[in-house]
């Protein structure tokens, strides 16, 4: 009798032990509508800027990244908007390598100087969580996951570079509303050599509209902007909501002597629209404030 109350209480506690690693193993379902917050980062060496960082925000109803890639210095990450389709593209790795696997991963060789090591973070609308991390010990699909993470915040980053030396051209209008005076104009034309900004700020009308001459600064911060939010993407955006009766719109478009750049959209909007919105909002107006 004594020999089988032993067994029945070495098979409780296995069945417990079971039980605690399954719990710490189950499964958590990621979609691109429950991701609330992702981090990932690893060490490439004990050189400066031998890391990589990656995190994903939501957060004003965007979802939001900042890139720092390997061997670039923390000045030079990036933090810009995605849209849905790379926000599906990230989620497809993370459910295809089951990273829910990975939470309460924290392994480390104690046998290896000068290593490298990752952390991964991720949770939840509904506050669920994963996290691991390891020094010269890594989790199953690591270097998958790694992989093609890499590949498409990569892509993100490294964007084509848009460059206003040879500027010809620059206009971005938009309307806000269906009030008098509710469409805004910011436009730039190069004449004899000195760039002219045609400025009409939101309920200002185009009579009073000012035409004003800008320096070569002010066209290196709107190209930094430009740039810093990957706008080269946007050529050749064109959607429309149909379903929408006077809603707002917009249109972008950048002539240089090498290339031209053109978007729209009505009620529909590219990534980084708003961010570009505001940082363009901002210069125009303090310009047209300056010029009183």
């Amino acid at each position: 009798m004594k020999k089988i109350w032993i067994i029945i209480i070495i098979s409780l506690i296995i069945l417990a032990l079971v039980s605690v690693i399954i719990i710490k193993k189950r499964k958590i379902v990621i979609t691109k509508d429950n991701i609330k917050y992702m981090h990932f980062s690893y060490s490439t060496g004990n050189m400066i800027n031998s890391n990589v960082s990656y995190n994903l925000e939501f957060k004003n109803y965007r979802y939001n990244v900042s890139i720092k890639p390997d061997n670039v210095p923390e000045t030079e990450k990036k933090e810009l908007e995605i849209d849905g389709k790379t926000l599906e593209k990230i989620v497809n790795v993370l459910n295809k390598y089951k990273v829910y696997r990975w939470n309460n991963f924290h392994k480390s060789d104690k046998n290896v100087l000068d290593g490298n090591s990752f952390s991964f973070s991720l949770e939840t609308k509904d506050k669920k969580e994963i996290d691991a991390s390891g020094y010269m010990k890594w989790p199953n699909n690591y270097m998958n996951v790694k992989g093609e993470l890499d590949s498409i915040f990569a892509s993100i980053y490294n964007a084509k570079k848009i460059s206003l030396d040879n500027l010809e051209y620059f206009s971005f209008s938009y309307s806000e509303g269906d009030e008098v005076d509710s469409n805004i104009i910011y436009e730039i034309n190069k004449k004899d050599d000195k760039f002219i900004a045609d400025i009409k700020p939101l309920g200002i009308s185009k009579d009073d509209s000012k035409k004003i001459e800008i320096s070569e600064d002010v066209i290196k911060q709107i190209e930094n902007i430009l740039n810093n939010y990957n706008v080269s993407l946007w050529n050749g955006y064109s959607k429309h909501d149909i379903n929408v009766l006077d809603g707002d719109s917009f249109n972008f478009s950048i002539y240089t002597k090498e290339e031209k750049l053109n978007a729209s959209g009505y009620m529909m909007w590219p990534n980084n629209y708003a961010n570009v919105k505001e940082k363009l909002d901002n210069i125009f107006n303090d310009l047209y404030n300056e010029g009183r």
